[in-house]
């Protein structure tokens, strides 16, 4: 496999991705400890016994994962918003467009093409995004580092 050599600026705009996805896992698991609290307590005080941990372990581990989820989502947000200005310092507002929904909006850049097409009402080609996406990252360079 190669090693693939990412630029500073495309590991923060990947690290936003990456930063969701941590998000999303503990928000997942953040609900299933929750219908499994709900359960275990049930169970403990109709007096059948629980095939896990008592309550309280749980209830102290269910505490324990939205604290961690609290900590990645402020993360997130600070990330997000080091982006954000930093997006708002490329020159060009198309630029600026592509930048924002690629990596902060999630969008393919078929979508992007599309919602630019209807935002400025002209048609773009995906060539022509693709160009824009390039340079706002050959700029972004030029501006780095993102602090």
């Amino acid at each position: 496999m190669k090693n693939i050599k990412l630029t500073p600026v495309k590991e923060v705009l990947f690290s936003v991705e990456e930063q969701r996805c941590q998000v999303e896992r503990l928000r997942r698991s953040v609900d299933r400890l929750q219908a499994r609290c709900g359960t275990v307590v049930s169970a403990w005080g109709s007096g059948h016994p629980a095939r896990s941990k008592g309550p309280e372990d749980l209830l102290t581990f269910l505490a324990d994962q939205k604290d961690m989820l609290a900590v990645q989502e402020e993360k997130l947000r600070e990330l997000e918003a080091k982006i954000e200005s930093w997006i708002g310092l490329l020159p060009m507002p198309r630029w600026r467009m592509v930048i924002r929904a690629h990596y902060l909006d999630g969008m393919d850049f078929f979508q992007i093409t599309e919602e630019l097409s209807r935002i400025t009402g002209r048609d773009f080609t995906i060539n022509q995004v693709y160009r824009f996406h390039r340079l706002a990252l050959e700029a972004a360079e030029e501006l780095w580092p993102l602090d």
